[in-house]
């Protein structure tokens, strides 16, 4: 990670394999240098959490080899990726938490996702925009 983003992260969700163990001394270190606020091991026996992650990972994947297919080019990946997150908390309902995740998150989401996914993809002289 270290190589990866030279960011330090606000939140960073791992399961409990044990290279990423409490008793790890090297994560501890870099989670103490790289977090800003929470280090949150997912519970034992509990692979929904990581499932939930594994299906936004997917989603991801697939939507960023749609536009990208093998574009390696770093800034068009940021966006993308951006465009994608935005989307998925602002445009995705999620029926298990019969949400959308921003809302739930903070309490309210943006209504403007749809126009912010048509300009972002430069259609705005094809789709109306709401």
């Amino acid at each position: 990670m270290k190589k990866l983003l030279k960011v330090r992260y606000d939140n960073l969700l791992i399961d409990n394999e044990s290279q990423f163990s409490r008793k790890n001394k090297v994560i501890c270190e870099y989670c103490q240098e790289n977090i800003n606020e929470k280090h949150i091991w997912t519970c034992f026996h509990h692979p929904q959490t990581m499932g939930k992650l594994s299906a936004f990972q997917k989603g991801l994947k697939r939507f960023l080899y749609h536009n990208l297919q093998s574009s390696g080019n770093i800034h068009e990946i940021d966006y993308y990726f951006s465009v994608y997150v935005h989307w998925y908390n602002n445009g995705k309902y999620h029926s298990v938490i019969e949400s959308y995740p921003e809302e739930r998150y903070s309490g309210q989401r943006d209504i403007e996702w749809y126009n912010h996914l048509v300009t972002s993809f430069k259609l705005d002289k094809i789709l109306v925009m709401k």
